[in-house]
Formats: C-alpha cells, structure tokens, sequence
C-alpha cells in the first residue's frame, strides 16, 4: 500500500511538472526587428529537417539554434565536432549556426539544442533601412553593409551580392565578414533573403573625431599628453 502510495504522489507530481511547464512561456530570439518565436521545435519533437530548406547553401544550413541553456565550452566542442559550428551570439540563449547538412537532428536534444530555425528574411534587415534614401555620395552618409556567416568563402558571397543586384561599395574596412553596398529595398529584400546573410544594416564609416567632453569622460587626456604616454592615435584604425 506503502509502494502505491508513493506511485500515486510521483504521478500527481509529475503531471504538476507538466502543466507548470506547459504554462511557461516559450523564450523568444531578440532581433532589432522585434521578438522572434522559435517554437521549441526540437524539445517538442516537431523538428522536421525540411523546415530548413531555405536555410540551405552548398553543404550547409544557416540558421538559428537555441539552447535550454547556454552551451559550456566542452559542449561548443562537442558541437563542433558533429557538424554544428557556433558564431554571434543572439539575445535568448541563442546563435547564429552553420550546420553541416549530414548532421544527426535526432542527437540535438542530446546537446541542450531546444529549437533549430530558418532565420525569416525579415528579421535581418536593419529597421532604419525602411525609410532609408540615399542622398547621394556625400561623405558623411550611411553605408549599407552586408553581414554574412564567417563559414562562406568571400568571393562566393561578392558573386551572390552581385547577382542580386547589389553595385560593391569599396572601403578601408575590407576584413571581418562584412561587405558594404548601394541597393534598393527591392535588391535588399533579396539579399536578405540569402540563407548565408545575417544582418543588412545600416552604418556609419566617416571618422569622427571625439569632442572636449569626450575626452574628458574616457580619461583620453592622459593618454595623448606628451608628458605622459604621448599616444595620438595616428595610423591606427579601430573597429567598435
């Protein structure tokens, strides 16, 4: 009786477990474009590898992986060793992810993964592009730069940019996975559309030098004294 008993509370606190977890509501990936749900896909057993097909390029899906809870380095590792490599961090326990296209979905639960998401287009693209319109080729304007997955070879990336019909903005800043461009919403649209491209933003890449309140607030003054460490900044190019 004894032996029931305790099989009747292990129900009754099970169920419990089941509903309160049931009622919690799912945690959303944080874009600058607002609040995106992923639907917990694998730790609901819905996955479905379909789902990816627009995630799809060469030999790989880029999309968005969500964990239950931020994956240790020993587990990045382990990640990274059957086919699923880790880039920029996203708000909500999230990454941006290249995913080899053999790779077991059936073992994601296994890594802590709790959802594996094409990222829609629309989520990419910077809300100040909307009512973007450039003024022309003044030097103080905004750039539109193309942030794309650090596992995509550059030139494959230039070829595709091009196809869509984005015209190549040459700058200093020519490393780090970034490629800035002139296009219309309508090529916009398409190139975020690229299951390789992150982020189509817009930024500012005119120097600008700091102001006296500047300084003043970031101690800058007792960098560039000549009596003290006499650094001026001069031939060194920073990217923040």
């Amino acid at each position: 009786m004894k032996t029931g008993g305790h099989y009747i509370l292990s129900v009754i606190i099970l169920f419990i477990s089941s509903v309160l977890f049931a009622q919690q509501p799912e945690q959303a990936i944080l874009f600058s474009n607002g609040r995106f749900i992923t639907g917990n896909n694998v730790s609901k057993n819905i996955f479905k590898r379909e789902g990816l097909e627009k995630a799809g390029f060469g030999k790989q899906y880029f999309v968005a992986v969500q964990f239950s809870a931020l994956p240790s380095g020993q587990l990045r590792e382990k990640l990274k060793k059957a086919g699923v490599a880790l880039h920029a961090y996203l708000p909500g326990n999230a990454y941006l992810a290249t995913i080899n296209n053999d790779f077991n979905f059936a073992l994601a639960g296994a890594f802590n993964i709790s959802s594996v998401n094409t990222i829609p287009a629309f989520y990419k693209i910077d809300p100040e592009l909307i009512n973007y319109k450039p003024a022309g080729n003044k030097p103080n304007e905004k750039k539109i730069a193309v942030n794309y997955y650090p596992s995509v070879d550059r030139k494959i990336v230039l070829e595709q940019l091009r196809k869509a019909g984005a015209i190549i903005t040459p700058t200093k800043f020519d490393n780090g996975n970034i490629i800035f461009i002139q296009a219309g919403m309508a090529v916009i649209n398409t190139i975020a559309e690229l299951p390789f491209i992150s982020a189509v933003q817009l930024q500012s890449i005119t120097d600008k030098p700091l102001n006296y309140n500047d300084i003043g607030a970031h101690g800058i003054s007792g960098l560039n004294a000549l009596n003290g460490k006499n650094l001026n900044g001069n031939g060194v190019t920073i990217g923040i």
